[in-house]
């Protein structure tokens, strides 16, 4: 009986044993469950789709990881991890913020790693496992694409065969989400250039961006818009040209999309042109405005005639200028002409103003003749003219030149006649009394003209005064750019660098003669009537375009010589130029 209870006692503590087993295994399990928990390393890439040459970041979030001041280091396991980070990215920054916090007294390592690297190459590459005290985080796969096909940009020419020196707009278009919403500051490119080819290039700006739907995805098109006037025929090419993006999102992505070149074919100036300036425009015209005009003026009048000439594509540096003629009996004062050129959403407008006092200093009938000025219409690739009509004006004598000797006024004879009547006169005392009457009456006249030309006289002599001082102000700051431009030249030579030698001249060029610029550098040399410096020009083009030294240093080519032939040519012009001078008419004559 009593070993019988004694067993079912001992069945009872083995119950008890099993039980309280169980019930340890799960705290056990419960509180292993909570460590693992609390010390894992989680990762987040962002942004998954890669490109290459775009920068992303791995973000490792450490929670609960060992005790104390536990630091992170690279050393050891993690050293060989960076290493092979490197091989396939460039690590642009390492950041560390530490979030350690207390768990039930104790000190708990936590924070976030961030890595930010730039994809360096095409592939899917494998970032190993870091490890962080006595935890290892996942190993993280990324894959590393040619291209976002979302985010892409082109170059495109507004014109397909444009001529030489005609203007082509050139557009870069930069196509992205239309989800996303990228401002003016988050593009960033620079400015487009030649590969192969002569031209000058103007950056128009940035245009509002739209909306585009390309296979039944919407786009947002951003434009920048450059201004291109080849300079020569042939082929213009156009570089391949790279542009940043930083896109927002949960975190801004930084994009890098890049162009195709761009290849323009240029046209030659066509043989059924022959005007004497190239100007290819899409329209031209020419008008006049005069101030104080009759068809009827007199000796000494100032007349103003305004001429406007617009055209459609062409900057106000290619306007050529009005030339007129000059008139027998007509004195004529042109002023610097006003060159604007205007800008409507990158299509350029060239307009030129000239303005001409003209004097009439002698009786007459004078014809101004007509004016034309010859274009070519790039729409219809036809050359037209644009024409201003001749006119005619009469100068009559002015003021104040009296009356003819024989024709006495008829009150002046009644009178005479009154008075010989009662005080009769022989013969010779009435024949002195009337050449008497007609010395004052002559005197009287010639006094009241010299009064009427003394009085125009002065009034415009001070108008005179102001045009001529405002000339010689410009001509001083003409002459002192035309110096810097001289040095520029000379330095070129002296260090025998033929391209900036060319550049120099060129801008020697638009400053010596800024109303009616060269069409090329050959005619610099016809303008100063040197056949030496034509050869000299001509050599200078094939070695500036036939060279592959960046540097511009030519062996063969001598910059001394360039210089003498140069400065030679531009002194004896300068002497004649003074010669013709001398024989103008003067503004006021007799002083």
């Amino acid at each position: 009986m009593v070993s019988k209870m004694i067993m079912q006692l001992i069945d009872k503590l083995k119950n008890v044993v099993r039980m309280a087993t169980a019930v340890t295994g799960l705290l056990l399990m419960l509180v292993s469950g909570y460590s693992v928990a609390n010390n894992k390393i989680s990762v987040k890439l962002d942004p998954t789709h890669v490109v290459v040459g775009e920068i992303f970041t791995i973000r490792y979030g450490i929670t609960g990881v060992g005790v104390g001041n536990t630091r992170l280091n690279f050393s050891g396991t993690n050293s060989g991890v960076i290493l092979g980070i490197k091989k396939n990215f460039h690590i642009v920054a390492v950041n560390f913020v530490p979030k350690n916090r207390y768990v039930n007294g104790k000190l708990l390592f936590a924070g976030e790693l961030k890595l930010t690297l730039r994809a360096n190459k095409v592939g899917v590459f494998v970032i190993p496992s870091l490890r962080i005290k006595n935890r290892q985080s996942p190993s993280v796969t990324i894959k590393i694409s040619k291209s976002d096909k979302r985010f892409f940009a082109e170059l495109e020419a507004t014109a397909s065969n444009p001529y030489v020196q005609q203007q082509v707009g050139v557009l870069v278009k930069i196509y992205y989400p239309a989800n996303k919403l990228l401002r003016d500051k988050d593009i960033e490119h620079g400015s487009i250039k030649i590969l192969s080819g002569d031209a000058i290039i103007q950056d128009q700006g940035r245009a509002f961006p739209h909306q585009k739907t390309i296979n039944g995805n919407r786009y947002r098109v951003t434009t920048h818009r450059f201004t291109v006037l080849p300079q020569r025929s042939g082929t213009l090419k156009i570089q391949p040209l790279k542009i940043f993006l930083l896109v927002p999102g949960n975190s801004v992505t930084r994009k890098v999309v890049t162009t195709k070149s761009l290849t323009i074919p240029i046209q030659a100036k066509p043989a059924a042109f022959t005007g004497s300036y190239w100007l290819p425009t899409e329209s031209l015209f020419i008008k006049e405005k005069w101030q104080r005009f009759k068809s009827q003026v007199k000796v000494g009048d100032n007349l103003t005639r305004k001429i406007h000439l617009e055209a459609k594509g062409l900057t106000a540096e290619q306007m050529p200028p009005v030339t007129l003629p000059p008139i027998q009996g007509l004195d004529q004062y042109p002023s610097t002409p006003k060159l604007i050129t205007k800008n409507h959403y990158g299509r350029l407008t060239g307009i030129r103003k000239q303005e001409i006092t003209i004097i009439p200093n002698k009786p007459g009938t004078y014809t101004f003749p007509a004016v034309s000025i010859d274009w070519w219409n790039i729409k219809t690739h036809k050359m037209e003219t644009a024409t201003l009509a001749a006119r005619t004006i009469r100068v009559v004598p002015g003021a104040g030149t009296g009356h003819s000797a024989g024709n006495l006024p008829g009150q002046l004879k009644k009178n005479a006649a009154a008075n010989n009547q009662g005080n009769p006169l022989s013969p010779s005392a009435s024949k002195a009394w009337v050449s008497n009457f007609w010395t004052w009456i002559a005197s009287g006249f010639a006094l009241a003209w010299f009064a009427t030309m003394y009085l125009w006289w002065q009034k415009s002599r001070r108008p005179g005064e102001e045009i001529a001082g405002a000339k010689i102000a410009a001509d001083a700051k003409q002459a002192k750019t035309l110096k810097a431009a001289l040095r520029s030249i000379q330095s070129a030579c002296a260090q025998n660098k033929p391209a900036d030698c060319r550049h120099a001249l060129v801008n020697w060029s638009y400053k010596r003669w800024p109303d009616n610029l060269p069409k090329d550098l050959t005619e610099i040399s016809l303008r100063l009537h040197s056949t030496d410096l034509k050869t000299q020009i001509t050599n200078l083009n094939k070695i500036v375009y036939g060279t592959s030294d960046n540097s511009g240093a030519v062996q063969n080519w001598s910059g001394n010589e360039f210089w003498k032939l140069f400065d030679q040519a531009r002194r004896r012009n300068s002497e004649r130029k003074m010669e013709n001078l001398s024989k103008l008419v003067p503004l006021y004559p007799g002083k």
